[in-house]
């Protein structure tokens, strides 16, 4: 299985993990910076409640990136919440084995 190639990875993806919530609301973790391919793509995605949303973009990373659902991301100006992240792997066929995350 290969990974998606270094030089398709463009852009800088930022993400602060879930932390907690206060009475103010979310807590987030330390930013983490990886690269990433972002595409405006809107897509109707199921989020971790079940509620269905439309998401905005997706952002392609490398597979051993692991970017917990509900984590605030930034990527090329953009700030949003990772609604799914999904690890996409296709055993025996010629498709790189990456991360795929839904941002809205």
């Amino acid at each position: 299985m290969t990974a998606v190639p270094g030089f398709l990875l463009t852009r800088q993806l930022t993400y602060r993990p879930p932390a907690g919530t206060t009475a103010t609301g979310p807590v987030y973790g330390d930013p983490v910076t990886v690269p990433c391919y972002l595409e405006p793509k809107r897509q109707k995605v199921r989020g971790p409640n079940g509620a269905e949303l439309v998401s905005q973009y997706v952002a392609i990373c490398r597979p051993d990136v692991t970017i917990p659902p509900g984590s605030l991301v930034e990527v090329a100006g953009v700030t949003g919440e990772a609604v799914t992240v999904d690890q996409v792997t296709a055993p025996g066929l010629p498709v790189p084995q990456h991360v795929e995350i839904a941002i809205t």
